[in-house]
């Protein structure tokens, strides 16, 4: 649930005076990268309408897939499927009546821009992102000699090897992976009867 800025904050705060090497929009994105990785999607509710004779009703284009499809109780649909982005009527004659229903579906997570978004994600999920964001700054400055050349010019003598920010975006990398996995969304809820 961070802001940009908050994101931002945290990762110059792990990453320390070497953090200036990379673009606030950098971070964004590989923020963003991480994001896209985690495999968890939000869980989002769409109220859809279709007229009679309709064969099928597109689905947002954030759509990964269905939880479920409650018809409002003046409407009736035929049987259905959900084919890509589409939901499609068995019926090759289309719907009987004009209807609506309230849609039940996991989404894309919106991704965080430079305008002040703030995540949708939990705090552990936020977590998770920061350390892919991390993961990817330190990969790039070992796999970039420009790089490299301006973090040994901005740190001095205290310069680590590239083996040694290797090792750091491995890190950051394996904490990614740990926190994935510590990060479980909670479980849908049930309505009364289970279903």
């Amino acid at each position: 649930m961070w802001t940009d800025d908050q994101m931002v904050t945290a990762f110059n705060t792990l990453a320390g005076g070497v953090a200036s090497l990379a673009t606030s929009t950098q971070k964004i994105q590989w923020f963003n990268e991480g994001q896209a990785r985690l495999g968890y999607y939000a869980p989002t509710v769409l109220d859809v309408e279709w007229e009679r004779g309709d064969r099928e009703i597109d689905l947002p284009d954030d759509f990964i897939s269905l939880d479920k499809l409650v018809v409002d109780s003046d409407s009736s649909l035929e049987p259905w499927r959900v084919f890509g982005r589409r939901l499609i009527l068995d019926d090759p004659s289309g719907a009987t009546g004009d209807g609506s229903a309230r849609l039940y579906y996991w989404s894309e997570f919106t991704q965080m821009t430079s305008a002040t978004t703030q995540t949708e994600l939990t705090r552990a999920q936020d977590y998770a992102c920061l350390y892919y964001a991390l993961s990817q700054f330190y990969r790039a400055l070992v796999s970039s000699r420009a790089y490299y050349k301006r973090y040994a010019t901005l740190v001095g003598a205290n310069a680590v090897s590239m083996r040694d920010l290797q090792a750091e975006a491995d890190r950051y990398y394996q904490d990614y992976l740990d926190s994935r996995e510590d990060a479980h969304p909670l479980p849908a809820a049930l309505t009364f009867g289970g279903t």
